[in-house]
């Protein structure tokens, strides 16, 4: 992939119309690697999300170490351990063969790029639960900089990326810093105490972003073609699908937040909704990179 990223001369439409086969080589190996290591890794998301559930609504009286434990166990290693094996051997493998050629201190920043998203979240999760066993003698603000280092990481990701056009790249920019605003209003809502920032109007940024991952998946279903237009076109369905009960699941959180009017049970539903829409979504993709390696 970085061999494609970072080739300035090899552009979007090279890719999808006259050399198909180039872009879903890389996906299909990609695909090989990680497929079933994701699917296990969104097992311990809605392992925690189910034992958060049932703390928040008083059903259990565990420590949050124990509650976030599947993802500390489950899910960091076995969503992020994969790519990070992935990436790593095509770094090498430009230092190998030089194609393209690049100085060692870029691929030490390309190395850096691999490895910051896996180290920020883990100390986001840490800091979590920090703060909820601790209280607020640890500063809420330590929560929100990982995110906010994640954020600039996929946005520099996005940014060299050679492979989407210009617009797709763009959407993605911008979503990554409708993540940091959103993050800073919340630590501003949380540090500050600042109620009269209403919760409904602090959640608008994750709104936004999810429009333009949808108009990101339009985009990319009207330059694909062929073969690639079918795989855009479930793209898009894949991401409606998760994005909806996700913005329920948003909806309900602010209200809860801001007014108690809600059942925290009934908060957390739609967010299991889309938990198991994104961990079919997994399987399916399992099974059509499967085939493909068959063929």
């Amino acid at each position: 992939m970085f061999r494609d990223i970072i080739n300035n001369d090899r552009a979007y439409t090279e890719h999808t119309d006259d050399n198909p086969s180039t872009i879903e080589s890389f996906r299909l190996k990609l695909g090989q690697v990680i497929g079933a290591r994701f699917i296990a890794s969104f097992i311990g998301i809605f392992i925690s999300t189910i034992f958060l559930n049932l703390r928040l609504a008083n059903f259990i009286d565990w420590g949050y170490y124990f509650i976030f434990l599947p993802v500390a166990v489950i899910f960091i290693p076995c969503f992020f351990t994969p790519l990070i094996q992935f990436f790593t051997k095509k770094v090498m493998e430009i230092k190998r063969n030089q194609d393209p050629p690049t100085t060692k201190s870029k691929r030490f920043f390309y190395y850096f790029l691999i490895w910051a998203p896996f180290i920020w979240f883990s100390i986001f999760v840490a800091a979590i639960i920090l703060r909820l066993e601790m209280g607020k003698r640890f500063q809420s603000f330590h929560i929100f900089v990982p995110i906010i280092l994640i954020s600039l990481a996929l946005s520099v990701i996005c940014y060299i990326d050679r492979i989407r056009i210009r617009a797709s790249k763009l959407i993605y920019i911008v979503c990554c810093f409708l993540l940091i605003l959103f993050t800073t209003f919340v630590w501003i809502r949380f540090d500050k105490r600042t109620p009269s920032f209403n919760w409904v109007y602090i959640f608008v940024p994750l709104y936004v972003g999810e429009v333009l991952l949808l108009i990101d998946s339009g985009i990319q279903a009207a330059n694909s073609s062929g073969c690639i237009f079918k795989r855009a076109f479930n793209h898009f369905f894949g991401k409606v699908l998760v994005l909806v009960p996700l913005t329920i699941f948003f909806i309900f959180l602010s209200i809860y937040l801001e007014y108690q009017s809600i059942p925290i049970t009934m908060v957390f539903i739609p967010l299991y909704v889309a938990e198991v829409f994104v961990f079919f979504l997994f399987v399916y993709m399992a099974i059509i990179f499967l085939v493909d390696s068959v063929k």
